[in-house]
């Protein structure tokens, strides 16, 4: 925001320093916008960023023998035993992780996206007991998305994003079936009164977009591992611990051995948590900055409703979706690495094992058959 509006004014004062780029930006040739620039002008106006500190459930430590086991659970299921159900053999150039073809290994997470990309920081004066947010729109801080995401550990793109926005369900109204038909094909869009998926969502989820993600037909039902968050099946009523049971069946009947990311692990552990979800989010920033720019006049005058963000908020996330496989695959296959989700159940490969804040997680400990 703060770099936004001083480009702005800059423009203001000399625009014969400004121009429009091919693709719309503006590029300003006179000052440099630098970061050293900007902690001078924060430092020169006793300005500081404020925000609330983020704090972890459970410390390294304590994780350490849930994570062991969580490990240990994913090498029991993943190693070839006489009985064990491979799948149909597919030649030396599919590579295999023990019983599963490479492509079958998962891990889906869900995480927030705001309408606006302040995550809830602002500048403010030091010592200022009130901190006030200026938003673009009234409300739009309480319109939250929550983007549901399934990386693969041959790191392609198999499982269409889910994105969940705050409304009424299966609501047939014109203007609804008005702002369906804008979203693209690549990305499957749904509504529901909190935006974040119940039980019966992930049911759906499994049966409509999960069970085609795959690099195979379904018919074929090539065992899939799937890394998911526990549920936290005491907070909820009987009708939704019904539903995620079901959500849990509708995985197995997918041949899916399903994999329960221990409780206070996910920042450790997951894939999506511990590096997509947050490139995805810089992804998006950079592509709402980029339509800022193009359609600076229209923003500050409020003509963007509700329904035209939603529909922008999906193109970006199914655009950055794209970007973080096409540039970033190659990390998505290291972080399953990383995690141990894709070594070789043997042990050969127990070296890349690398979980953050777990730097003494031992190779021998792993080993099924001490």
């Amino acid at each position: 925001m703060m770099f936004r509006h001083a480009r702005s004014v800059y423009r203001e004062l000399y625009p014969r320093s400004c121009m429009r780029a091919d693709n719309g930006r503006w590029i300003i040739t006179g000052f440099k916008f630098s970061n050293r620039w900007f902690t001078g002008f924060l430092s020169r106006h006793q300005i500081s960023l404020r925000c609330k500190t983020k704090r972890a459930q459970q410390s390294p430590v304590q994780l350490h023998s849930a994570v062991q086991s969580w490990l240990q659970f994913n090498r029991r299921h993943t190693i070839i035993r006489p009985d064990s159900d491979c799948g149909i053999p597919r030649g030396p150039a599919v590579k295999t992780v023990g019983r599963f073809k490479l492509s079958e290994i998962a891990n889906m997470d869900q995480t927030p996206l705001p309408f606006e990309f302040n995550t809830g920081k602002t500048y403010a004066q030091k010592g200022s007991k009130t901190v006030w947010v200026k938003e673009q729109r009234s409300g739009w801080n309480k319109r939250q998305a929550t983007l549901q995401l399934t990386l693969h550990a041959d790191g392609k793109p198999h499982t269409k994003p889910l994105l969940m926005f705050k409304g009424q369900e299966k609501l047939n109204t014109k203007a609804r079936r008005d702002e369906m038909a804008q979203y693209p094909k690549g990305i499957h869009v749904i509504f529901n009164p909190k935006a974040y998926a119940n039980g019966e969502n992930l049911k759906q989820w499994a049966r409509q977009q999960y069970k085609w993600g795959s690099a195979y037909s379904p018919s074929d039902r090539e065992p899939r591992l799937l890394v998911i968050d526990a549920f936290a099946a005491h907070k909820k009523t009987v009708d939704e611990k019904k539903a995620q049971d079901d959500f849990i069946a509708e995985l197995k009947k997918l041949n899916t051995t399903v994999s329960m990311v221990p409780a206070g692990g996910t920042g450790y552990v997951q894939v999506c948590d511990g590096f997509a979800n947050k490139k995805i989010k810089e992804l998006i920033s950079e592509m709402e900055e980029a339509h800022y720019d193009l359609h600076e006049a229209e923003f500050k005058a409020g003509k963007f409703s509700v329904s035209d963000r939603r529909v922008l908020l999906a193109g970006w996330v199914l655009e950055a979706y794209n970007i973080l496989h096409e540039k970033y695959g190659h990390l998505i296959i290291k972080a399953f690495e990383q995690v141990g989700l894709s070594l070789n159940p043997d042990g050969s490969e127990d070296w890349k094992l690398k979980i953050r804040d777990l730097p003494s997680m031992s190779t021998p400990s792993l080993d099924l058959l001490s």
